[in-house]
């Protein structure tokens, strides 16, 4: 093994300057993730049945559709937000303070245009048309889905700048308390929601809701980091020349990402409303969708704290230290999807019935193809945690570009003669004939990596996790049973047993075990 392979990757050979603190803060960032992925699966857990309980799979599916249509305001952010966010972080790496304020005041003034046409935009389109009619709505009123889309609208516009903001804490170099502060919302937003659908009150103050967490959270926050940060000064200044270039020669580029990315989440659940049936099938559809992208979701969220720290060793130049971060990186993520994509496989059948009261049909024609866009297009995550955060996004965009075009062609192609499972086939052929090459390619480019080993690689650990831990989940279900909720709580925990030596053995090379084990060993030893 050579020296450039020992790791771990923040602790072989590091730059005192990039390097001061790294274990605090991923420790600190990588425990706010669990938190906050516990968050998420409990909310997809407890939101799915209690949905199902209080409404019908209609309404169910009709209140999906329209919360995708609102979605699509999001992308009036023009990729600004992770223009901004990395910028912050990066101009406070190098001491910059001036310039900092100056960023953070001309953010404000860009967002609050921003707002302003929304609103316009918002209040246009929401009287433009007959939305049921539309998007084929079976079981709500013209004004009531007015109502519902403004509403929803209004949270996503209010969102849109949060993001912003709430990057403010990860530009201090606490990227925790930006984690807790969306898990809190979360909380929250989840909370209310269950209260809301167990009083019977209707879609409409359900969408109120959400516009009312939105207004919450942005009072807290600026509250919060008056306080915390005193030298922080918030206002609105116009951008000078220079700034508006930086800002509209980079942002858009990330613009075109959730754009695309919208075609694939939002566009597919709309195309199959409109070409296929609707209500029941997609309430289906976005439900196993769900269940298949937990993996990728799981993974993505655990890989912005190596992401944010990449940022950094990028901003001052360690480029030994980045280069083994992105190494160490593909491993975890191909390892990551792999492992719970090989649990999704065999637990994810049987838990669907359970977890959606039974009136939701399991369809393999669509959980297969969007897992496996999960277990081979998931190892795509190193590079966007790389790109994503050091404001290169040329790589992405051209993806996502490729994907959400794909898609959306394929599912004009299939929908009409697979119905549902033509749209998740068209998700499995473009994310990985897309997503798993071309981003892993310009992010080993940038690191000064091999780009084709990376990318073999990252296949390689995610078939290998995969096939291991279906392995495993098989033997933990013939062991204890699949008859109920309980069975499979006990399955997956002995899953964790019988799977944990092929995650220490094949995610962590020797010096990653060691410099674990040393870790252990000092705190048992301090305890």
């Amino acid at each position: 093994m050579t020296a450039a392979e020992a790791p771990p990757p923040e602790d072989s050979s590091p730059s005192p300057q990039t390097q001061a603190g790294i274990h605090r803060r991923l420790v600190q960032g990588f425990a706010g993730k669990a938190i906050g992925t516990a968050i998420i699966f409990g909310e997809q857990i407890l939101l799915v049945p209690i949905f199902l309980l209080f409404w019908s799979p209609t309404v169910y599916g009709d209140w999906l559709v329209l919360l995708s249509t609102a979605g699509f305001i999001g992308l009036l952010d023009l990729g600004l937000n992770a223009y901004y966010s990395n910028a912050l972080q990066q101009t406070l790496a190098r001491g910059e303070r001036e310039n900092f304020l100056v960023l953070v005041r001309q953010g404000g003034f860009i967002y609050a245009t921003i707002f302003v046409i929304g609103i316009v935009v918002v209040f246009l389109a929401a009287h433009s048309v007959s939305w049921p009619s539309l998007l084929n709505l079976k079981s709500i009123s013209d004004l009531t889905a007015v109502q519902i889309l403004c509403l929803l609208a209004g949270y996503f516009l209010l969102m849109i700048p949060f993001g912003f903001i709430n990057s403010i804490y990860r530009a201090y170099g606490e990227f925790v308390v930006s984690v807790m502060v969306m898990n809190l919302q979360r909380i929250g937003l989840i909370t209310i929601i269950i209260a809301v659908l167990a009083i019977g009150a209707p879609a409409t103050y359900l969408a109120l809701v959400y516009f009312v967490i939105a207004c919450l959270a942005w009072v807290i926050v600026l509250c919060h980091q008056k306080r915390r940060y005193p030298d922080l000064k918030f206002g609105i200044s116009l951008p000078d020349r220079k700034g508006f270039r930086a800002a509209f020669s980079i942002g858009p580029a990330y613009a075109v990402v959730p754009a695309a990315m919208a075609l694939t989440i939002h566009g597919t659940i709309l195309l199959i409303s409109a070409l296929a049936s609707s209500g029941a099938t997609i309430a289906a559809y976005n439900t196993i969708r769900t269940l298949t992208g937990f993996a990728k979701h799981v993974t993505a969220e655990f890989m912005q704290v190596l992401g944010v720290e990449g940022a950094r060793q990028y901003a001052q130049e360690d480029w030994d230290a980045l280069s083994r971060l992105y190494r160490f990186v593909s491993r975890v993520t191909g390892c990551c999807c792999g492992f719970l994509g090989g649990l999704i496989a065999i637990i994810g059948p049987p838990f669907f019935s359970i977890w959606t009261l039974g009136k939701l049909s399991f369809t393999g024609e669509i959980f297969w193809p969007l897992l496996g866009s999960t277990v081979f297009a998931g190892p795509s995550l190193a590079g966007v945690a790389i790109l994503y955060f050091i404001n290169k996004p040329r790589g992405m965009v051209t993806a996502h570009v490729a994907s959400g075009v794909a898609v959306t062609v394929l599912c004009l192609i299939l929908i009409p003669q697979l119905g549902a499972a033509g749209a998740a086939w068209a998700v499995f052929f473009a994310e990985v004939f897309m997503l798993s090459v071309i981003i892993p390619f310009f992010a080993a480019k940038i690191v000064r990596e091999n780009p084709f080993r990376q990318i073999f690689l990252g296949q390689i650990f995610a078939v290998s996790a995969f096939v291991l831990s279906g392995a495993a989940a098989w033997l933990a279900i013939k062991i204890v049973g699949e008859e109920s909720l309980i069975f499979l709580i006990f399955a997956g925990l002995l899953w964790v047993i019988l799977i944990s030596p092929a995650v220490y053995f094949l995610a962590f090379r020797e010096s990653e075990r060691n410099w674990i084990h040393s870790r252990l060993k000092n705190l048992l030893g301090r305890g």
